[in-house]
């Protein structure tokens, strides 16, 4: 019988330093002003080039006063601390793409499909989707998945239906956006943003069970959008995470409010032209 050899010092401190550098201190959490670490900010240099090539090969849905209204939404479920510690500013740019997607540059920038904008039903539902985003920011999963390796774009492989934005990501190689958009930062740091997300809306004022009826409505709608949807929040899988650990839904759900619905107006005909030409 062989005996198994006890691990020796350097492996050992390897595999320590592994484990830590796949743990990340959210922003904000050590009462310091933030400073991005030297590769983060490699990271978001990466990002930055990635953004700019998206942006030169999908439109933006140019509405002032529809962006103004992001705007304030994303102020409302962001923490003080993280602006005011120097963290990264958030911004909302909306994609002309009638898909159903949503997702955040480790930068802050967070893209939102004008698809999405449209689908939701309620304020609350949108601020949700804008929160998560925004958790993985806040979080720093991008630098932890682009620590262990795990940043990468996937091959369009046999897709041939892909939406504007899925095709730059996949026909450009954008691995920061790919992993954001795409494939995601793993269950841990899915759920971990679920959470995160629940908390930012009921900081802003919402309620976090209305909020969370934004799974199910994305649900609902993916019957028959077909494979175009390829981004994670087209996946049923992926919904279906969500709806398991939301919140109990509330005895009579919210209406849209009035500002949605007149923000949105104009988007919603234009988005549904973009959709009936896909």
């Amino acid at each position: 019988m062989k005996t198994r050899r006890p691990l020796g010092p350097w492996v050992v401190l390897a595999l320590l330093l592994s484990a830590c550098a796949a743990r990340v201190a959210p922003i904000g959490t050590d009462g310091h002003a933030f400073t991005p670490a030297p590769d983060e900010r490699l990271l978001w240099a990466q990002a930055d080039m990635e953004a700019a090539i998206l942006l030169e090969r999908v439109g933006t849905y140019d509405d002032p006063p529809l962006a103004a209204y992001l705007a304030s939404m994303v102020e409302r479920v962001t923490p003080a601390g993280i602006t005011m510690g120097g963290g990264p500013v958030p911004r909302v740019v909306i994609l002309r793409d009638p898909t159903l997607a949503a997702f955040a540059a480790p930068d802050g920038r967070v893209f939102v499909h004008a698809g999405l904008v449209a689908a939701v039903e309620t304020e609350a539902q949108l601020a949700l989707v804008l929160a998560r985003e925004l958790a993985h920011v806040f979080q720093r999963h991008a630098l932890a998945a682009w620590r262990a390796g795990r940043v990468a774009a996937p091959s369009a492989g046999r897709l041939t239906t892909l939406g504007p934005t899925a095709a730059a990501i996949l026909g450009a190689s954008l691995p920061v956006m790919a992993t954001a958009a795409l494939t995601g930062y793993g269950n841990g740091s899915e759920r971990e943003a679920d959470v995160v997300g629940l908390a930012g809306v009921t900081r802003g004022g919402w309620d976090p069970r209305a909020a969370a009826l934004v799974w199910s409505v994305l649900a609902r709608d993916l019957a028959g959008r077909g494979a175009l949807e390829t981004f994670l929040l087209g996946r049923p899988e992926w919904l279906e995470a969500r709806l398991r650990s939301a919140p109990a839904p509330p005895a009579a759900p919210a209406g849209s409010s009035d500002e949605l619905a007149t923000r949105r107006r104009s988007l919603l005909r234009d988005n549904a032209a973009d959709d009936l030409r896909r």
